[in-house]
């Protein structure tokens, strides 16, 4: 049955020597476009947050090292902007400069400002 279908489509011809599928196919190519051009026009998908992070990982241990991957790459990318996105107001940087038995050569870096400072001065 099915060849007998394509025969008719194929073969059934008007005046002008055209078969119908031919004819039909230029009605349906306006819509095809059309329709080619509204799926084009969608909005963009939106992410949340502040920063460009990925959603925190399941556990706690994944989440410290997304944050710290995150970190590293901000700190060579030099996206300061998105570097202080990561720290609260409050928020302190410690280096222990390798003792941490000897807490009197400890460095700290206290609040957003000071934080800011290291980035752009120290690292």
């Amino acid at each position: 049955m099915l060849p007998a279908v394509c025969s008719r489509l194929f073969s059934t011809r008007d005046d002008s020597g055209r078969s119908w599928l031919l004819r039909s196919g230029r009605i349906l190519v306006l819509p095809a476009i059309l329709c080619v051009i509204l799926a084009s026009c969608t909005a963009p998908v939106v992410t949340g947050g502040s920063c460009d992070l990925d959603p925190a990982p399941a556990g706690d241990e994944a989440a410290i090292r997304a944050v710290i991957e995150a970190e590293g790459h901000y700190v060579v990318t030099q996206q300061i902007d998105a570097l202080m996105a990561l720290w609260t107001e409050s928020a302190f940087v410690a280096n222990a400069k390798n003792t941490p038995d000897t807490a009197d050569d400890d460095q700290f870096w206290r609040e957003k400002d000071a934080i800011r400072h290291r980035y752009v001065r120290t690292v």
